[in-house]
C-alpha cells in the first residue's frame, strides 16, 4: 500500500476521500476528492460540460461550469481547464478535487 501511494503522489493524485458511489445529500457542501475512469463528456452550451466519473464502487456526475458573474481572467482559466475536460479521452484516470452540490430539484430523473 505504501508503494501505490507514492505513484499515486508521484502522478499528481490525492488520496481520495469518498468513492463514486458513496456521495449523497448529507455531503452537499463538502470539498471532496475523487478518482476514477472519465466516460464521455457531453458539452451543453458554452459554459456547461457533464462529465461522468466512474470507479469500482458507482458514477459520479461532475460539472464544469462557468459562473455567472467571472472576471475576464477566471474566463479565461474556465475556458482552458473546459477545453483540457473535453480533449481528455474516454477511460482517462484522473483525480478530481471539488465540492458536492445537490442536483437541483427540477433536475432530478426517477
Amino acid at each position: 500500500m505504501f508503494l501505490s501511494r507514492r505513484l499515486f503522489s508521484s502522478l499528481g493524485f490525492k488520496q481520495r476521500t469518498h468513492t463514486c458511489g458513496a456521495l449523497t445529500e448529507k455531503d452537499h457542501g463538502q470539498r471532496v476528492v475523487l478518482n476514477g475512469w472519465l466516460q464521455r463528456a457531453r458539452r451543453t452550451g458554452d459554459d456547461l460540460v457533464f462529465v461522468p466519473l466512474r470507479d469500482g464502487y458507482g458514477t459520479t456526475q461532475l460539472v464544469v461550469q462557468q459562473q455567472q458573474q467571472q472576471q475576464q481572467a477566471s474566463l479565461a482559466s474556465f475556458e482552458a481547464l473546459k477545453n483540457k475536460v473535453l480533449a481528455l479521452s474516454v477511460e482517462t484516470v484522473v483525480s478530481v478535487e471539488g465540492v458536492v452540490h445537490k442536483r437541483p430539484s427540477d433536475a432530478i430523473k426517477v
